[in-house]
């Protein structure tokens, strides 16, 4: 009797364990801002500058770079991991307005049709995805209220870099100066291209 007794609290208690994780991972998440600020600002999310970089490398998809679309639909935003013609996960969050101020966003992930070894290893759990896409939304409220990067940012960039050289200005002053010039370098859109850089004047290996 008293065996069965503690294996029905055992049960129990990993009942009430697995609803509080539950919670946990789908709990929706607060913004301080309307439900249009919330979708502007989630209109910059951008998953693929989550740790390890997921669909950044066609190395680790089958040889297939993923392409991402983003669609909305009335108070829901849509992310498409697409693999070819197929979609290999979708990202979906929904706004909705506070009870007296602020918004909150429900966060979903669907696995698609694509193979799973054409899947970043990031998407391949939906409960991983799930975190980065939560942590991905987090980054794009952050954004809301920055100063942005509009289109005259990139030539003020470039700008900088002429002025100005060396390693020491560009990881720890450039942020800096663009931010005093209104360009917040965090909200600029990442070009995911082969870039071939060479220090003026330094030997060629041949």
């Amino acid at each position: 009797m008293a065996f069965l007794q503690r294996l029905g609290w055992a049960a129990l208690f990993l009942a009430l364990g697995y609803v509080g994780l539950y919670y946990f991972i789908h709990k929706p998440i607060y913004s301080d801002h309307a439900p249009r600020q919330t979708l502007e600002g989630l209109a910059m999310l951008d998953i693929r500058k989550q740790p390890g970089s997921p669909g950044t490398r066609a190395e680790t998809t089958g040889g297939v770079l993923p392409e991402f679309r983003r669609s909305q639909n009335g108070q829901t935003m849509r992310w498409d991991v697409m693999s070819g013609d197929e979609v290999a996960v979708s990202l979906t969050a929904t706004v909705s307005a506070g009870w007296l101020y602020g918004s909150y966003i429900k966060a979903d992930v669907a696995r698609g049709t694509a193979p799973e070894e054409r899947l970043s290893p990031a998407f391949r759990s939906e409960a991983l995805t799930l975190g980065l896409f939560k942590s991905a939304i987090a980054d794009s409220l952050d954004l809301i209220g920055s100063p942005g990067w509009g289109p005259r940012c990139d030539a003020v960039h470039q700008d900088l870099l002429a002025e100005e050289s060396g390693p020491i200005y560009v990881f720890f002053f450039i942020e800096d100066d663009l931010l005093e010039s209104g360009c917040d370098f965090e909200a600029r859109p990442r070009m995911f291209r082969p870039v071939v850089s060479q220090m003026e004047g330094a030997p060629q290996n041949r």
